[in-house]
C-alpha cells in the first residue's frame, strides 16, 4: 500500500520516534494499530479467566481440554475457508468477529445461570471455546494487515502494529486484574464482547483506505484503475485450499514446523506453571489476579520490545537472524529451569520466552507470509495459525504427561526440552533464508515483467 507524499506534521514527527513511517502511510498504521489494541485488549480480559477455570477444572484434565480444542480447530477451519472463498474481505472479517462477541454473551448468560457443578462443565467448554477465540481473532487480523501491507512495509512498521497488540494486551490484563475480585470475572466476559464490537469498525475503514490509496496510486502511475478493489473480491477457491497447499508447499510446512516447535515448549510452560501456581494459591479469585499480573508484566516488556527493538533489529538481523532470537532464548531458559528447577525461574522464562515471541518472533513470522499468494495469506495461514498451533500444543500437553509418568519433574522436562529448541533454531534459520530468496525472486521477476498496458 502506497501513497502520495504530504509535509511532516505533528503525528508524523511523534510517529517518527518509535517507527520509520512514511507520511501516506500515518492513517492506516495508526488505524492498524487500534485495531490490534481492540483485539487482544478483548482477549487477554478473557485469558486469566480461562487459566483460572482450567486450575479449578483440573490440571490433570488440560491435555483433554488442549484435545477438544485441536477438535474444534479441524471443524471449525474448513467453515472459516468456505467464507473466505465465497465473502469479500470486507463481509468475512466483520463476521468472524461478530460471531465470537455473540458467543461471549452466550457465555455470560451460561455462567450466570449454572451451579457449581455446571459451572465446572460450562467453564472447560469455555476454556476450549477460548482457545479457539484466541488463535481465529490474531490469525484474521494478521491476515488482514498483510493483504493490506507489502513486504517492505512489513519490515519498517509490523513491530509497531504488534505494540498496539500489547498496549491492548496491558488494558485487558489490567481489567481483570483489578476488577475481578470487586466485580466478579464473568462479569468482564460483556466488556470484553463491546471491544470486539469496536474493532470491527477499524476493519472497515482498513479496507476503505486501502481501496483510495491504491486508486489514486493506479491514476498517478496512468493505469487502468482495477474493476474490483481488494476490499470487495471474492477470493474463491477451494474450501481446503488451506490445508493442502500447506501441506505441499515447503515453505508454508516449514511455518507449521516451526509453530509447533514453538507450541511444545510453550506447552510445557504452560502446565508446569499451572501446577506450581496451583499449589501456591488456593483462591480463585487470586489465582486469577497472578495470572493476570504475569500477562501484565509480559505485555509491558513486550511493548518495549515492539517499539524499539524490532525494526532496528530487523535491520541489524534480517528475517533469518530475527526468527533465530526466541529460539536462542529458549535454549537457554530451559537449560537454566532444568539446574533451578522453582516457580521463580519458571515464571520469569516464561515472560521473557512469551515477551520475545510477541516482540519479535510474532511479527516476523507474519513478514514470512508478504511473499505468498492471496488465498494461502487467508486460507494456508489461518490453518497454520490455529490446527497446526493447537497440534503442537497436544504434542506438548501429552508428551509433558507422558514424561511425567516416567518420573520426570520440572527439571526432567526442561532437560528434553533443550535438543528440540536446538532443532528449532536450525529451521528457523532456514526459514528465514528461504523468505529473503523468494522475495528477491520475486522482486527480480517483477523488475524484468512487461509494463501494465
Amino acid at each position: 500500500m502506497h501513497s502520495p507524499q504530504l509535509e511532516p506534521g505533528p503525528l508524523t514527527r511523534l510517529t517518527a520516534r518509535f517507527v520509520s513511517a512514511e507520511p501516506g502511510e500515518l492513517r492506516a498504521l495508526w488505524l492498524a494499530f487500534l485495531y490490534y489494541f481492540l483485539v487482544l485488549s478483548s482477549y487477554y480480559i478473557l485469558r486469566p479467566i480461562r487459566d483460572e477455570m482450567a486450575v479449578a477444572g483440573g490440571v490433570e484434565n488440560i491435555p483433554l481440554l488442549w484435545t477438544g480444542t485441536l477438535v474444534a480447530m479441524l471443524l471449525v477451519q474448513p467453515i472459516f475457508a468456505l467464507l473466505v472463498a465465497r465473502w469479500p474481505r470486507r463481509r468475512f472479517v466483520p463476521w468472524t468477529y461478530h460471531f465470537f462477541g455473540i458467543n461471549l454473551l452466550i457465555f455470560f448468560l451460561l455462567l450466570r445461570a449454572g451451579g457449581a457443578d455446571q459451572g465446572i462443565w460450562i467453564g472447560r467448554i469455555f476454556y476450549v471455546w477460548v482457545a479457539v477465540f484466541n488463535l481465529f481473532i490474531t490469525s484474521v487480523f494478521w491476515a488482514f494487515i498483510v493483504d493490506i501491507f507489502g513486504e517492505s512495509q512489513s519490515k519498517r512498521l509490523f513491530g509497531f502494529i504488534a505494540a498496539g497488540g500489547s498496549t491492548g494486551a496491558i488494558l485487558g490484563s489490567s481489567i481483570t486484574a483489578f476488577l475481578a475480585v470487586p466485580l466478579g470475572p464473568i462479569n468482564l466476559l460483556i466488556v470484553s464482547a463491546l471491544i470486539l464490537e469496536i474493532a470491527v469498525l477499524c476493519v472497515l475503514a482498513l479496507g476503505r483506505i486501502q481501496a483510495q490509496v491504491e486508486a489514486r496510486a493506479r491514476i498517478g502511475a496512468h493505469l487502468r484503475a482495477p474493476e474490483v478493489d481488494p476490499d470487495h473480491a471474492v477470493i474463491g477457491g477451494s474450501a481446503f485450499a488451506g490445508i493442502t497447499h500447506a501441506l505441499r508447499n515447503p515453505y508454508l510446512l516449514a511455518i507449521a514446523g516451526f509453530i509447533i516447535l514453538f507450541t511444545i515448549g510453550s506447552s510445557f510452560l504452560y502446565i508446569q506453571q499451572a501446577e506450581l501456581v496451583g499449589q501456591a494459591f488456593a483462591d480463585r479469585a487470586q489465582r486469577t489476579a497472578f495470572f493476570a499480573r504475569v500477562d501484565l508484566a509480559t505485555n509491558v516488556l513486550t511493548f518495549v520490545g515492539q517499539i524499539y527493538l524490532f525494526s532496528r533489529l530487523m535491520r541489524w538481523l534480517g528475517v533469518p537472524g530475527m526468527l533465530a532470537l526466541i529460539p536462542i532464548v529458549s535454549i537457554i531458559g530451559f537449560g537454566a529451569l532444568a539446574l533451578a528447577p522453582t516457580l521463580g525461574v519458571l515464571v520469569a522464562f516464561n515472560i521473557v520466552r512469551r515477551a520475545g515471541n510477541f516482540a519479535v518472533a510474532r511479527p516476523t513470522r507474519e513478514v514470512l507470509y508478504t511473499v505468498v499468494a492471496r488465498e494461502d495469506k487467508y486460507k494456508a495461514k489461518s490453518f497454520i495459525d490455529t490446527f497446526v498451533y493447537r497440534l503442537g500444543d497436544q504434542v506438548g500437553a501429552w508428551g509433558e504427561a507422558g514424561l511425567g509418568l516416567l518420573g520426570l519433574g520440572v527439571a526432567g522436562v526442561a532437560m528434553v526440552a533443550v535438543p528440540l529448541n536446538v532443532l528449532w533454531l536450525l529451521l528457523a534459520l532456514w526459514l528465514g533464508w528461504q523468505q529473503v530468496r523468494i522475495s528477491r525472486a520475486r522482486t527480480a521477476a517483477a523488475a524484468t515483467a512487461p509494463a501494465e498496458a
